[in-house]
């Protein structure tokens, strides 16, 4: 089962497609193969309910059931181009893109969203990607998921480990 949520959140994170490149040199590929090292190598920060996100693994946090998880990584991509990609993004094949946007969290910083719906193996989950700026080449990525009737019980603490990301 674990293996099946960590692979509908990479699903989910491929489908947004960020910061993709078709042609690239060899300095370019040496770029890709830093941030590709950041993006699995960052020890990232969050305040986590581990009472409820019981299973860690790394960045990622999961529920027992596992129809629930928070999952953090540093993105190679700037804030900024992070939100032209949100702002241009398109809805995949069985995902509805649901809300999106940029909210100021109470500390001042902006944080990117969004709300898609998207059913899998006959159930729909209600998953939020949020951004927030890492530094000037780098942004931190929170993609969580939970059953659509559930967001009352999740949406506070997935806000909460996404809006204290930081890298340690």
């Amino acid at each position: 089962m674990i293996k099946k949520s960590i692979l509908l959140i990479t699903l989910c994170i491929c489908a947004f497609g960020f910061s993709q490149q078709d042609d690239t040199s060899k300095p370019e590929d040496e770029k890709l193969e830093q941030a590709l090292s950041l993006m699995y190598k960052s020890d990232i920060d969050m305040e986590i309910d581990e009472k409820v996100y019981s299973i860690v693994q790394g960045n990622s946090y999961l529920t027992e059931d596992q129809k629930s998880a928070i999952i953090g990584m540093v993105v190679p991509s700037s804030y900024a181009d992070m939100k032209k990609d949100l702002e241009n993004q398109k809805a995949k094949a069985g995902m509805t893109i649901l809300d999106k946007g940029e909210v100021t969290h109470e500390d001042g910083k902006k944080i990117l969203f969004t709300k898609s719906s998207l059913e899998r193996e006959g159930e729909v989950y209600i998953m939020f990607i949020y951004c927030k700026e890492n530094d000037e080449e780098s942004s931190i990525m929170i993609t969580s998921y939970f059953e659509k009737n559930k967001e009352n019980k999740y949406l506070d603490l997935i806000q909460k480990a996404a809006f204290s990301a930081k890298l340690k």
